[in-house]
């Protein structure tokens, strides 16, 4: 069997979002993994992950940008940072492809943070979320925190929320209400979505508390810390663990 692409076009604020369906043959209908990265990585970049982990063990993948990258560049990164994923998961049951009753969300970075908003949001429509490296909580909840980012991603993240102002407390209040902590989910009753964090410990965007925060936030929660060098090879061990975490889950 060769994988197939479809390129599936999600209406969205009276406009059409490019999004990239990854099938590992269109024999059977598959269960699906809506996948995103950070602000400043390309669907591409993921490739790999469906190749090698998510293609070969019959899970289809489903790959879209972030508000304000990429194929959702028109579309402003705010508060509801999940709207658009959310029309994605509504949108599937138009997709003869994929298995409408099992989806599961995977995002790294700021994609983390809406896979994990999700998990509250529709809770019936997903199955599991893996989250990595997520921009949850720590780095809105303080300034400190926040000053401490990279000055490309500061500048990324005021692309993305079309802030013209390079004061990083103006910038800092305008992503303070992406807190899913301030937002009341974190902190709030724990879901029965499994959840699935993964980062390690000394990480500017997500430390290790935010990966607790995320995995207690599930009755089926797990965290994965990585802290050995190299921090990139334990990456990519983390993500094969991940499709083998997302393959168990969707298989229930």
């Amino acid at each position: 069997h060769n994988a197939i692409l479809k390129e599936i076009k999600i209406p969205f604020n009276g406009r059409e979002i490019n999004c990239y369906l990854h099938l590992p043959h269109t024999d059977s209908i598959h269960p699906v993994v809506i996948v995103s990265g950070g602000l400043d990585s390309l669907q591409c970049e993921l490739l790999p992950l469906f190749e090698k982990d998510l293609g070969p063990a019959g899970i289809a993948m489903l790959t879209v940008d972030l508000p304000g990258i990429g194929q959702s560049s028109q579309i402003k990164l705010e508060q509801d940072s999940s709207k658009l994923h959310q029309a994605i998961i509504h949108y599937l049951k138009e997709v003869p492809w994929v298995d409408h009753d099992r989806i599961a969300l995977m995002g790294m970075r700021f994609g983390g943070n809406v896979a994990t908003r999700l998990a509250f949001l529709e809770p019936t429509a997903v199955k599991s979320v893996v989250a990595v490296g997520a921009a949850v909580g720590s780095i809105f909840d303080k300034l400190d925190n926040f000053k401490k980012l990279p000055p490309m991603l500061l500048d990324c993240i005021a692309s993305r929320m079309q802030v013209n102002s390079s004061d990083t407390n103006i910038l800092f209040q305008h992503c303070v209400p992406l807190s899913l902590v301030t937002q009341g989910l974190l902190h709030r009753r724990r879901i029965e979505t499994p959840l699935l964090s993964i980062g390690h410990k000394d990480d500017v965007v997500c430390n290790e508390l935010d990966l607790e925060l995320i995995a207690r936030a599930s009755r089926q929660g797990e965290s994965c810390i990585i802290d050995k060098a190299p921090i990139f090879e334990s990456y990519l061990n983390s993500l094969s663990y991940s499709a083998q975490w997302l393959t168990r889950h969707l298989a229930e």
